[in-house]
């Protein structure tokens, strides 16, 4: 037997084992392509149901502040009052927690004069000169000029803390402005926010204001009770939860006038 015969005979057993592993590197391409496809497919699918679940928590917090309304202008068993009591309802499955505050406890920014603002900061911590010229530096945030509670030097004042605006002399648009004032830190915008609004008609009723707030107006005798209005701005806040991360607060703001459709004020996401 010639050597060639030899090769011949080994040919047919070596192409069987290249073929053996074309066969088995393609069932290995084909394992790890189909893995990625289930591993995107689970993935997917996981996106798809926090998307849901963000959904169904945005809804239902919806559907609970158009309940609140409804209940605040019940006038039988199923009304609820602006207390600030969390109150608690379901929607579509979901649980809500419900809080409804009347603004007429609240102080509103572009009325509230120097010293009573100066008072409330006093009262949440804030020492007195620093206080003083917080309050100061509110107030003319919203007066025309520049000859109002800064002696004239409201400009020089942002200026000097390295700020590129000045006050602009207008009312503020929203609550959260106050933290542009000079001299305004986060954390005590934050501290203060909460007991401050633009929508509250520029009067305080004590019977809904916060103890720092009924102690600010005790402290300076400066007189802002409510004056006497069928009208009743309140604000409703809706937590909606699903499952470990779903999260969603609706916060409206939102005005009783009797024999006129209820006036949305402010609607938003809160934080």
């Amino acid at each position: 037997m010639t050597a060639d015969s030899q090769g011949m005979r080994h040919r047919p057993a070596d192409r069987r084992g290249i073929v053996l592993v074309l066969v088995l590197w393609t069932v290995g391409l084909l394992a790890l392509i189909g893995a990625r496809l289930t591993g995107g497919s689970r993935t997917d699918l996981a996106i798809a149901a926090r998307l849901v679940e963000a959904a169904a928590v945005e809804a239902a917090a919806d559907g609970a502040v158009h309940e609140a309304i409804l209940r605040l202008a019940d006038g039988g068993g199923l009304h609820w009052p602006a207390d600030r009591v969390p109150r608690i309802t379901e929607i579509g499955g979901v649980r809500v927690d419900v809080t409804i505050e009347n603004l007429a406890g609240r102080l509103n920014p572009n009325t509230a004069p120097a010293a009573l603002m100066a008072a409330l900061l006093f009262r949440l911590g804030m020492p007195g000169e620093r206080a003083l010229a917080q309050g100061a530096a509110l107030q003319d945030w919203r007066m025309p000029g520049a000859n109002a509670m800064l002696g004239g030097r409201k400009q020089q004042i942002y200026r000097m803390a390295g700020l590129a605006y000045g006050p602009p002399g207008q009312s503020f648009e929203q609550d959260d402005e106050i933290e542009a004032a000079a001299g305004m830190t986060p954390e005590v915008a934050a501290a203060l926010r909460p007991f401050l609004s633009i929508h509250n008609g520029g009067a305080i009723d004590p019977l809904h204001a916060a103890p720092a707030l009924r102690q600010a107006l005790e402290d300076t005798g400066i007189n802002q009770l409510a004056a006497q209005t069928p009208a009743a701005t309140v604000e409703i806040l809706a937590l909606a939860r699903a499952g470990a991360e779903a999260r969603f607060i609706r916060r409206a703001i939102v005005r009783f006038t009797p024999g006129r459709p209820v006036q949305f004020l402010a609607w938003g996401r809160s934080e």
